[in-house]
Order: structure tokens, then sequence, then C-alpha cells
């Protein structure tokens, strides 16, 4: 569903626009993840075992009871990684995401082991309270209808960026990570709505994301 505010005062410029953006925008999330759907699958692999390895170190509470549960990672982090967590989270947080993978270089491999990270810390005291069945079904089912303001995605994308920073060379940063990374939680905090005319880049981003249901399909 295409839903824009004032969509009959969009001029046909800025809808010519849209779509070249939109181009490059599906073009650049293809070239970056076709190993994903190569045979066996290596660029989706290789995702789930660096977030595997990196939630040892900064969670080992965490990983250790996904270990005693039974859970393991490709049970959820296949489909975290294969829809890019289309299906866990609300349409305005994937947006919000995303817009910051198209900035960020490897923003749809690298980066987003690293959200995917931050989600599982941020989530961690509800997990460790599950068992494997419940583990598998919040993971894979009920977390997209959990209330979208208990998922701050501003400060997941902020904890993100700082390991990336900290840790530039993703095959070293395992060994030098410090663990107990602590994720600040705002229960307070409101998602910014622009109470302006619909930008540009909203509606670009509003757009393309009416065209990657096929990822998921």
């Amino acid at each position: 569903v295409f839903l824009l505010r004032n969509i009959d005062h969009i001029s046909d410029k800025i809808f010519r626009e849209v779509e070249a953006d939109c181009f490059f925008c599906m073009t650049n999330l293809l070239a970056s993840i076709q190993d994903n759907f190569t045979p066996d699958q290596p660029g989706i692999q290789k995702m789930i075992r660096k977030l595997d390895l990196f939630v040892e170190r900064v969670d080992k509470d965490l990983h250790k009871h996904f270990e005693v549960s039974g859970l393991n990672f490709l049970h959820f982090g296949f489909r975290w990684m294969n829809c890019l967590l289309v299906r866990e989270l609300s349409i305005s947080s994937i947006i919000r995401m995303w817009d910051t993978y198209f900035s960020e270089v490897n923003g749809f491999d690298d980066f987003h082991v690293y959200v995917c990270a931050a989600l599982l810390l941020h989530l961690s005291p509800n997990l460790k309270a599950m068992e494997h069945d419940e583990l598998f079904e919040f993971l894979t089912v009920r977390l997209r209808n959990i209330p979208s303001w208990t998922i701050n995605v501003e400060m997941l994308l902020s904890q993100a960026h700082v390991w990336k920073v900290s840790f530039p060379q993703s095959q070293g940063h395992l060994h030098s990570l410090q663990p107990n990374v602590k994720i600040p939680s705002n229960p307070n905090t409101k998602p910014v709505t622009s109470q302006n005319d619909t930008s540009h880049d909203e509606i670009t981003l509003t757009c393309y994301m009416n065209n990657v249901d096929f990822l998921c399909d």
C-alpha cells in the first residue's frame, strides 16, 4: 500500500527522480547480497557465523543460554539474514534501518550483523527467561507483534556503528572485543515524525520498500 500524504501535489519531476533513485537502491541492494542466493548460500552462512561469534563475545550469558536451550543461531539467523529483518520489525523501522544500510560500506552484510547483535542484546533479559520452543517462536514469529516503541531503532543503529568503527577489521575484532556491552534503554523515546510535506528521500524509500517483498516470498 502506497501511503503518502498529499501525493496529488507531488510533481512529475520528483517522481522521475524517485524512479531513478529506486533503481539505484535496488541494484545496490542486489549487488551487495548476491552471495546470499548462490549455491549453498555462502553469504548467509558467513553472516550467521559472524553473529554467533560476535554474540559469544558481547553477551556470553545469552550465548550460553542458547546453547543450553538447544537453540542454534541458524534456527532464526537464516531468516534474519535472508529477509534483512523485514519480517521481524515494522515497516517504519525497516525504512530507517535500510536508509543507514545504503549509506554504509557493506551495509547489508557486515553492518547488518552488528544490528542483529544489537537487537539480541537489547532483548537479552527477556530471552534468558525463555526455553527453546518459546525462544524460537519469539525470534521468528512474536517479535513482529511486540510494540514498536520497545525497540529503539536509533539506539540499535548507534550501537552497531560504535562496534563497526571500534573494530574496523571484521576478521580481527572478535579477538579484541570487550564483553558485557550494554545498550541503554529509553522507553519514553518516541519516533520523530515530520509535520512538513513528504520529502523526496521519504518518497524514494517508501516507493523502494514497496518493491522488496519478493525477497521474502
